[in-house]
């Protein structure tokens, strides 16, 4: 705000205020469109690698450790590590396991009673997510399996910061 003097028809100067107008432009972006993979949530109290080491054994896939994802919040002005672990096979198929509990938080707020999520990408005509999920009852180490939504959850956008 800043005052502005003015010529005036009843007085030699006027003084008023001069307000500057902001103009905002509010962008919607619709990521919905841009999580195109299918989604189980993990429940178990066991470490990602001892968990990744049974599930490529129960679903013949590989699974490699990646770098930690980083995930920084804007509120708090820190940021989290996310442990992932990535396979893709010659079909193209991509299979993702990411924690949800971070050094610093969950990855999804709304989900903290799930323990990591397996996203899987390009999912092959020859494969299904019943059979995936149903493999994955068999090992011990998992407590509860749920196939999850991602567009059903407000924090689903964090997914479209996973680049493997």
């Amino acid at each position: 705000m800043s005052f502005v003097c003015a010529k005036n028809n009843h007085s030699p100067f006027y003084l008023f205020l001069e307000h500057s107008i902001t103009v905002k432009k509010i962008l919607d972006f619709d990521y919905e469109d841009h999580l195109d993979f299918a989604m189980i949530g993990i429940v178990s109290a066991y470490k990602d690698f001892r968990l990744c080491f049974e599930i490529n054994k129960v679903l013949e896939i590989n699974l490699c450790k990646e770098e930690d994802l980083e995930m920084k919040k804007m509120k708090r002005g820190s940021a989290s590590l996310f442990s992932l672990y990535n396979y893709s096979n010659v079909d193209n198929e991509q299979y993702i396991v990411l924690a949800n509990k971070g050094s610093n938080g969950h990855f999804i707020n709304e989900l903290k009673h799930v323990d990591y999520f397996m996203l899987i990408r390009n999912l092959s005509p020859f494969n299904s997510i019943e059979t995936i999920t149903g493999k994955l009852k068999h090992i011990s180490l998992i407590t509860n399996i749920t196939v999850l939504e991602a567009v059903d959850y407000k924090s689903s956008e964090n997914f479209l910061i996973i680049d493997v």
